[in-house]
């Protein structure tokens, strides 16, 4: 006759492994966003929006939307949400003239909305372009620059829903470096070729 405690014992350990395998099941789901193919802006961004200040910004309203500009952090392992609470705190800290984004990607390919897609973020050095364009900062590993394969899929997934819905081709999609010169995204501004793949086929996904 089995022994009924040890019964109860494999039926944990049994229930155990099964939570922890729906868990990892549904981590890769929320990791691969582009797997889906209706997908909306509002199944796979978080909203944090960040403070209106005249250190962040100021809560002018969008022109027409005629360019993505994609950025990345220059700060090698930091998080998303370090990032976005940074551009937040800068309404304490006045550490710069004036910063913020509309989206930040993370590692694991969060993406966290820091400002409101019909106000101007303060992301390009040109006020023209700040006033007619989306800006997307990306996270990035080491101090190369590169994005790894979470952050890219998920910057492709949301490249992909901006274009569809402001009417843009991969071309209107460009670095910020494309906009004053400025080395950023640093690896993509050394690596014109990857910088094209990057883009390469993103609306016929």
């Amino acid at each position: 006759m089995m022994n009924t405690g040890n019964n109860r014992a494999i039926y944990a350990v049994i229930i155990a492994i099964t939570v922890i395998a729906v868990a990892l099941f549904c981590a890769v789901v929320m990791t691969v966003p582009n797997s889906t193919e209706n997908l909306k802006l509002s199944d796979i961004i978080d909203e944090q929006i960040i403070s209106v200040s005249e250190w962040t910004y100021d809560g002018e309203k969008l022109g027409n939307v005629e360019k993505i500009v994609v950025h990345y952090v220059a700060n090698a392992g930091s998080s998303a949400q370090a990032n976005r609470d940074y551009f937040n705190n800068l309404a304490k800290t006045h550490e710069t003239n004036g910063a913020s984004a509309h989206f930040v990607i993370g590692l694991d390919g969060e993406i966290i909305q820091c400002v409101p897609l019909d106000c101007v973020a303060w992301a390009n050095g040109n006020y023209e372009s700040n006033r007619h364009s989306i800006s997307i900062e990306c996270c990035h590993p080491d101090e190369s620059g590169k994005f790894n394969d979470k952050t890219t899929a998920s910057l492709r997934t949301l490249l992909r829903l901006l274009c569809e819905k402001y009417s843009l081709t991969e071309d209107d999609i460009i670095r910020h470096y494309d906009v004053t010169g400025k080395m950023c995204p640093v690896y993509y501004v050394k690596h014109e070729n990857e910088w094209n793949e990057l883009k390469k086929g993103i609306l016929t996904e």
